[in-house]
């Protein structure tokens, strides 16, 4: 019988409880969870800015934000969503603001290391893809 490794330790153990991850292996998780840095951003923190060259992916831990395009409020994230990882995909500017609205603490995954994680990850692409395509749709409605 095959045993799944579990993930020990407080930041696999939290990304393990998102709702939004529990399809993620245990390699997943501890691939996201080593990928990355925490990184804490003040309400009202501009955190991706509309035309800026990409430069990580984000995972929100704690904390909300906004996404604005062109003055307008089109999502409102919370623990367990992600932003930033269209910009790193295509390599090319980002398509709207993304805006604090409490105090935020992210997993962010720097560009350099984002691919390398998602080539190595079956589960994580696969995620990326699922997600993409629920907002295509949310927009269809």
């Amino acid at each position: 019988m095959l045993r799944r490794k579990t993930i020990k330790g407080g930041l696999g153990e939290q990304l393990r409880a998102m709702p939004s991850l529990k399809r993620l292996t245990d390699r997943d998780i501890a691939a996201l969870a080593t990928s990355g840095v925490e990184v804490n951003h003040p309400a009202g923190t501009t955190i991706v800015k509309k035309g800026d060259l990409g430069v990580g992916f984000h995972l929100i831990l704690d904390g909300t934000i906004d996404v604005v395009l062109d003055g307008r409020i089109v999502a409102s994230l919370g623990p367990g969503e992600y932003f930033g990882e269209m910009g790193l995909l295509e390599d090319k500017p980002r398509i709207a603001d993304v805006v604090t609205t409490s105090d935020v603490k992210t997993l962010t995954v720097l560009s350099w290391a984002f691919r390398p994680m998602l080539e190595r990850n079956e589960g994580l692409s696969r995620m990326l893809l699922e997600g993409m395509s629920q907002r295509l749709r949310s927009l269809e409605s």
